[in-house]
């Protein structure tokens, strides 16, 4: 079986249709999109959120919408202070969860902040994390 997925944005949000070479299959039969609940017009796929969303139930709450582009502005102004910090990788670490804190997205948070995890680590010449799992011989006592 072949299964094959392509992402297009639209003005409702980002659909996404999954198709599979397999005969009959109910998924080979139809496309499956998939847009952003309460996804207004101007919340394209690369846009920031153009509405407030809920409270995560860990209990991190989103800063407004309106706050979402000044926020951002301050995020990237924070980044300069990296290279220069007594623990840079530290530093890098909280600017990530700064960045997820924000939750300037109505999908895609995630991924876009471990990019810009690895594109930091990487510009300041550390490797970017293994997305392999670790096993016990990859694991070495101090």
């Amino acid at each position: 079986m072949t299964v094959t997925a392509s992402v297009a944005g639209s003005a409702s949000g980002t659909a996404v249709t999954v198709r599979s070479s397999t005969p009959g299959s109910d998924i080979a039969n139809q496309g499956h999109h998939w847009t952003p609940p309460n996804a207004t017009p101007e919340e394209k796929p690369g846009s920031f959120r153009r509405h407030d969303i809920q409270p995560f139930p860990g209990g991190m709450v989103p800063p407004s919408w309106v706050e979402v582009p000044a926020a951002m502005v301050d995020w990237v102004d924070s980044l300069a202070t990296i290279a220069t910090s007594d623990n840079p990788v530290e530093a890098i670490a909280i600017a990530h969860a700064g960045f997820e804190r924000t939750h300037s997205f109505l999908d895609g948070n995630g991924r876009t902040g471990r990019l810009l995890l690895n594109l930091l680590l990487v510009r300041l010449g550390y490797p970017p994390p293994s997305s392999t799992p670790a096993t016990a011989t990859d694991i070495s006592a101090p």
